[in-house]
């Protein structure tokens, strides 16, 4: 009897072990490098989707603001061109910024002195002024709007012919930097940025200069102030040396 139950036993642990692996489910591929590791049990649910990216924000509106006044002045800008105005509006100065292509019907329409009905959008310009950005204007039976600059009637064609002259002063923007050097016969010889601060010991008030530069007519609308000449260098020279500078 005893020999019985013992060899019972003995066969009861052989075989346990057998059927509590086969009561298991059967394990999956071992993943290989660079696999997604399957999810853990109990859990049948998809990582999230990546976010979407966030809609670019649309053209920023404007509201536009009314007023009407007197004419004191037309501004320039610092490529010598107008492109501005001073209005007496309700006893008070203010500073109205146009298109530059603009100004010769603006001008036409309302010499200083006149009255005009200016719509526009309060704008900040880079020198700090609180001024009115210019979309549409009336004086007297004139409408005046900022249509799309027209093309020449013929395409410029920039020709390089040579220059000389003495220098009587300097060209600066509203910030005071140089931007240009004013010859004798009111030209004005555009330099582009970086050239004044390089050949500054030499472009002073009385030193001759020559070179070789091209001639550009203002674009249609455009007023030039003085009808004053602009000039843009290829070349320049100085003290006997010529240097490069576009």
């Amino acid at each position: 009897m005893k020999h019985i139950i013992k060899t019972t036993l003995v066969l009861l642990c052989i075989a346990l072990p057998t059927l509590y692996a086969c009561s298991q489910p059967p394990a999956g591929p071992v993943p290989g490098p660079g696999s997604i590791p399957p999810p853990p049990p109990g859990r049948t649910d998809a990582p999230p989707p990546p976010a979407a990216p966030a809609p670019s924000p649309g053209h920023p509106i404007q509201q536009l603001v009314t007023i009407r006044g007197t004419i004191d002045t037309y501004t320039s800008s610092d490529s010598n061109h107008y492109d501005g105005l001073t209005l007496h509006y309700n006893g008070q100065p203010s500073y109205v910024r146009f298109a530059p292509h603009m100004a010769a019907q603006l001008m036409a329409a309302a010499k200083p002195g006149a009255s005009i009905s200016i719509q526009g959008f309060y704008e900040t310009t880079p020198e700090g002024l609180n001024a009115i950005h210019l979309v549409n204007a009336t004086a007297g039976a004139s409408n005046i709007f900022d249509n799309p600059p027209a093309p020449p009637a013929t395409p410029a064609v920039e020709n390089i012919e040579p220059f000389n002259g003495a220098i009587t002063g300097l060209r600066r923007d509203r910030e005071g930097t140089p931007t240009g050097v004013v010859l004798s016969g009111n030209r004005i010889l555009e330099l582009a940025p970086g050239v004044y601060d390089q050949l500054q010991a030499y472009l002073k008030p009385g030193a001759s200069i020559t070179g070789s530069a091209s001639r550009r007519l203002p674009p249609p609308g455009v007023v030039p102030v003085q009808n004053t000449q602009t000039i843009h260098p290829q070349t320049l020279t100085i003290d006997g040396q010529t240097y490069m500078v576009r």
